[in-house]
């Protein structure tokens, strides 16, 4: 079936419909997915009034957003096409109205593509295939990895440290050093994708795709029985499909052997690495702990993360401090650790290995940290391969070793591919393969002949959620309702005003570092709080605002006021608390999740030094920076008491995490409860006798409180949704209610058709694709 899709000009401008692309001057520019759709629906629509309600409704369909979406899509719009709201060219406001497209656009037909003969007749149990441009932005767009090198270490030292504090108070952002430029590119590279083929399409979510040797199946996990299992797939239309687990153990991370005969999975229930044969059979336990198998390509050993898998929303961390790689015969036997905490800061996760069964690649992570690496098992030391740009995942290896792939966000998501040397050294910048637009790229797997890239292409919903309170018992009075409704953004970290009226919470499009929003209590009225502001870390008692405002390269500490829009910088209060952090930055201290004391006058905040994530505080009285707790697993991720004397706090044991409590700055640390399982903290109660958490419990995450002594605990929530979660539950200063965020995680399993590019040269390849 030959079908055409037009192109758009107007001006320098042109917009490519078939390749989803935009151009000026017949550079690509680079707009959100929304963006793109408002300016192909303006150009559709030329010289007539188009209303903002119409607008919303031919883009966002029926999703609730607020105009205040409209008018951030608008002036990206017209910061993208060189435009002027005053003396518009292309786009004119209609005040009150809406707006009017008033450039001239010339239409004409791009070049045909064939569409799958089997498109119409799909099931649930076909695959389905749609044209590759769909999901493509060319390399030509911005590379956030081009033509940077990376300064000496005094440099990064001096000029990072600015930048590094804001992106890390504004919740857990991630610094932009960057890597060095080699000078050769070899072997196939780049790639291109020639088509994408969707192989499930199961309303929830299916994850870790891992290819048969023969190419012609694939393993995965998905929750569509309710609970998570292992299925192997065969990749041909009406092929059949079997239920290899069915143990309602919670299975994942399935890894098809290479020569065929087993499949080995991560058991969240039962823990550690298992074994199955690879049509099914008996489960066999090959370690007690870890997660994330990878076999070798001998199909003697397993590689694995020592931290198991805790947490499957779209953009989680693959490991956390102090996570390590191990190794363990495939047979079974003793696991061999490889990696030791702190040989590179961060969690080791996510371990693939090259061709020749000489290195290991692996993510290292942490809030505020991403890297990727490679272990060598000829030297048995770490090196970095990329580091500090952007949260990386899931890096594997091409069949030849001669590249990496991996997939990132910024901007959108994206699936990237590095040319590297035989000892995992980088060779060439990373070249952009796929835009993956609104979803994420996860768990990459390479089929056997290396033609073919498979991934689970993830999407989140988030918005706040309130669940009412009686002040009184701390009893829920009522189910919990949506505070936010809209899909465009993620919303988490909910901060109450000291008076409980309003809320300050952190947003998040597809792919960008996200914004603070602010909302009435009663989800009324939310709107972008503005000003540059780009990160806010607690309330003064006065109501203002400890905020970081953009300023440049250095955001800029001030304390805003919500009522007037003053500013002033924090050169009294926080002076030495900004010195102090400054100076642990400089020292490689890593920190992040920091936290304003209800007086305004403490910080505490998450520190990976040492190889583990532990407390520390700054106290601006004292001028004193002082390390809280020294815990060789996971002491963090803090919460003031109303009185500021105490903090909560998570605190992690094997496989398990629990809420924990100590008195500032030298109490003693006392756990508050024990049943295992993940429970994450949130916040207090007004009177400081109840700490509200979210908590993992029998595969659902939901909402409870406990009382200060852990003796009493109210489960709130009643979720039943495996692909759900639940964060941050903070406890209204009135008492009356507990705001939190709720998000499902959706995603099915994808095949890229992927094949080199004939050029070794980057530039003939961005050439190619205009």
């Amino acid at each position: 079936m030959s079908t055409q899709k037009p192109t758009y000009q107007f001006g320098p401008i042109e917009i490519e419909t078939e390749a989803f692309r935009l151009l000026k001057d017949g550079t690509p520019v680079a707009v959100e997915p929304k963006a793109f759709f408002v300016l192909l629906y303006f150009v559709e629509n030329p010289g007539r009034l188009i209303t903002k309600n119409e607008l919303l409704d031919a883009v966002w369909k029926e999703t609730a957003v607020t105009e205040n979406a409209l008018t951030r899509i608008i002036a990206q719009l017209r910061k993208a096409l060189g435009d002027d709201a005053k003396v518009a060219r292309y786009i004119e406001t209609v005040p009150t109205q809406g707006y009017r497209f008033v450039a001239s656009v010339t239409k004409f037909a791009s070049e045909s593509s064939q569409a799958p003969e089997t498109e119409q007749n799909l099931t649930d149990r076909e695959i389905q295939t749609t044209s590759a441009e769909a999901f493509r932005v060319p390399v030509a767009q911005a590379n956030p990895f081009a033509g940077n090198p990376t300064p000496s270490r005094p440099v990064w030292k001096t000029t990072m440290a600015l930048v590094a504090l804001g992106f890390l108070l504004a919740v857990g952002l991630l610094g932009m050093s960057l890597t060095k430029r080699p000078t050769t590119v070899s072997g196939n590279f780049p790639s291109t994708v020639s088509r994408v083929s969707q192989v499930t399409v199961s309303v929830g979510l299916d994850m870790f795709p891992s290819f048969s040797p023969d190419g012609n199946s694939i393993v995965y996990s998905s929750d569509k029985t309710g609970t998570f299992e292992i299925y192997l797939r065969q990749l041909t239309l009406n092929g059949s499909e079997i239920q290899l687990t069915n143990d309602q153990a919670a299975n994942f991370q399935p890894a098809w052997s290479p020569d065929g005969s087993e499949i080995a999975f991560f058991s969240k229930k039962k823990g550690g690495i298992w074994v199955i044969p690879a049509l099914g059979g008996t489960p066999r336990q090959l370690t007690t702990f870890g997660s994330h198998p990878a076999w070798s390509n001998d199909s003697q050993h397993i590689a694995f993360q020592s931290d198991g898998l805790a947490d499957w929303s779209q953009t989680a961390y693959e490991a956390l401090s102090p996570s390590t790689l191990w190794l363990v015969p495939a047979k079974g036997g003793t696991p061999r650790q490889l990696t030791q905490p702190g040989m590179l800061e961060g969690g080791h996760g996510s371990p693939s290995w090259s061709p020749d069964n000489r290195l290991i690649v692996f993510t290292n992570q942490d809030p505020n940290l991403s890297e990727i690496a490679v272990y060598d098992f000829q030297t048995n030391q770490t090196k970095l391969v990329l580091k500090e740009r952007q949260p990386y995942y899931n890096p594997i290896f091409s069949r030849d070793g001669t590249s990496l792939f991996f997939a990132t966000y910024q901007d959108n998501f994206r699936i990237w591919q590095l040319p590297v040397n035989a000892a995992g050294e980088a060779q060439g910048q990373p070249v952009e393969i796929a835009n993956t637009a609104g979803s994420l790229a996860k768990h990459l797997a390479l089929s056997p002949d290396g033609k073919r890239l498979a991934c689970s292409m993830q999407s989140l919903s988030s918005n706040l959620y309130t669940v009412p309170i009686s002040p009184l018992t701390g009893e829920p009075t009522g189910p919990p309702r949506p505070l936010t409704q809209d899909s465009l953004r993620r919303k988490t970290i909910p901060v109450f005003s000291p008076d409980g009226n309003q809320l300050i919470y952190r947003t998040q499009r597809t792919g960008d570092f996200g914004e603070p929003w602010i909302v009435n209590a009663d989800g009324s009225q939310a709107k972008p709080l503005g000003a540059d502001i780009i990160g806010v870390f607690g309330w003064f008692p006065d109501g203002r605002l400890a905020a970081l405002r953009r300023e440049g390269n250095a955001p800029l500490l001030v304390a805003y006021d919500l009522k007037t829009g003053k500013e002033s910088r924090l050169e009294k209060q926080m002076t030495d608390a900004r010195n102090a952090l400054r100076l642990f930055l400089n020292n490689g201290l890593g920190i992040g999740f920091v936290r304003l004391s209800p007086d305004g006058k403490k910080l505490v905040f998450n520190s990976r030094r040492g190889g583990a994530i532990n407390l520390w505080l700054v106290d601006t009285e004292s001028n004193s920076l002082k390390q809280l707790t020294f815990d060789k697993e996971l002491m963090g991720f803090p919460t003031w008491s109303p009185d500021g004397k105490e903090i909560a706090f998570e605190m992690r044991r094997g496989e398990n995490t629990f809420l924990a409590t100590m008195a500032v700055p030298d109490g003693p640390i006392q756990q508050v409860n024990h049943e295992p399982g993940q429970t994450w903290t949130g916040g207090w109660s007004p009177d400081g006798a109840k700490i509200s958490a979210a908590l993992f419990r029998n595969g659902f995450w939901n909402i409870s409180w406990f009382s200060r002594d852990g003796n009493t605990q109210k489960q709130l929530t009643h979720f039943t949704q495996p692909n759900g979660f639940v964060r941050v539950p903070v406890w209204s200063p009135k008492g009356d209610q507990i705001v939190f965020e709720y998000g499902l995680t959706t995603g099915n399993i994808l095949i890229y058709d992927i094949g080199a590019n004939t050029s070794d040269d980057p530039t003939t390849f961005r050439k190619s694709l205009k």
